[in-house]
């Protein structure tokens, strides 16, 4: 739906068959997912969107998915629609999971005469039966520099540039994030701090959907970190689910522009932000953190593995706060 990006992806020579992972995952849409569906129920309600599917034989295996049809998401953004081959199904859709799409990119230099296999996970926004849809950003090429870097967005690009009929390859649904873990994690602690860049926002809106509105003893700080105000998706969804719920510190950061009499954050999120915006190291404080790997990485520390987990020891600016892994959860 996530999330400016420097998400990684899987590369391959098309005519050589050889690999090359380059670990990336964007969860873009959990938190649409549930807004979406909560609409449809509020207006007469779609069974499609409202009941799981049913588990395939193998999630890990690899099967064909038609392009159903686009639609405009704002900021170059679209929700793409896909359908399974031969009636086959995802397994059932829950919070922080994903599904792996890859396909053959023609976008390439001329030394690669047959494309490169890119491959990216994806949130679902919606899956129902035989369907499911993905929110994919566009990353415009710098034609000054793609001959260089033509690598950064090329999923992005070749999934946007699908038209209705043509296929894909997917798998899943696959595990992302134990969602039990994670929220009994919250539910633990008073002080919450939520630090999200770009469509990172989403498992930090499905969280947030997840808690009760009624909580009063628990404070929340949200910090979210975008390039512009037309980047931030998500915020009418974010402002409508805090409004409802108490003691919550809700801060933007803008990286690139500001609207006039903007009154939140401008700049990078640092060291100097997240001590003023978050809550300090205590046994009574957890720090979920979610967005582009750069982005975590900067933040917190560690490397995420092909698996899409993170792992390695708790770096970066919280780190140097003195905040650790008892303080700290990466997505």
């Amino acid at each position: 739906m996530a999330a400016p990006n420097n998400r990684r992806v899987v590369l391959k020579r098309a005519s050589l068959g050889t690999t090359s992972l380059l670990a990336g995952a964007a969860l873009t849409g959990i938190a649409l997912s549930y807004l979406y569906r909560r609409s449809k129920d509020n207006n007469g309600g779609d069974d499609r969107l409202t009941h799981h599917v049913q588990p395939t034989a193998d999630a890990d295996a690899y099967r064909k998915a038609k392009l159903i049809s686009a639609r405009n998401a704002g900021a170059g953004a679209k929700v793409l629609k896909f359908r399974l081959d031969h009636g086959q199904t995802l397994s059932p859709l829950k919070p922080f999971v994903h599904v792996q799409v890859k396909g053959v990119s023609m976008d390439v230099p001329p030394e690669y005469p047959f494309g490169l296999k890119v491959e990216q996970p994806y949130t679902p926004i919606t899956a129902a039966k035989t369907d499911f849809e993905i929110l994919v950003k566009n990353y415009p090429v710098d034609a000054k520099t793609h001959e260089k870097n033509f690598r950064k967005g090329i999923t992005s690009r070749y999934l946007l540039g699908l038209q209705p009929g043509q296929t894909v390859d997917v798998k899943g649904t696959l595990v992302t994030c134990d969602d039990e873990v994670l929220r009994d994690a919250v539910m633990a602690r008073k002080f919450v701090g939520l630090v999200c860049g770009g469509s990172g926002i989403t498992p930090a809106l499905q969280l947030l959907s997840r808690l009760t509105s009624a909580d009063s003893a628990r404070r929340f700080s949200i910090l979210w970190s975008n390039r512009s105000l037309d980047d931030m998706f998500f915020k009418k969804e974010l402002e409508g689910i805090t409004k409802s719920m108490k003691n919550v510190n809700l801060r933007y950061t803008l990286t690139r522009m500001a609207p006039p009499g903007w009154l939140h954050d401008m700049g990078r999120v640092s060291k100097d932000l997240l001590r003023a915006r978050m809550p300090p190291p205590s046994p009574d404080t957890i720090i979920v953190v979610c967005g582009p790997d750069s982005f975590v990485e900067a933040v917190a520390g560690g490397k995420k593995g092909s698996d899409g987990k993170w792992r390695g020891p708790i770096g970066g600016f919280l780190k140097d706060l003195n905040y650790t892994s008892e303080h700290v959860i990466r997505l």
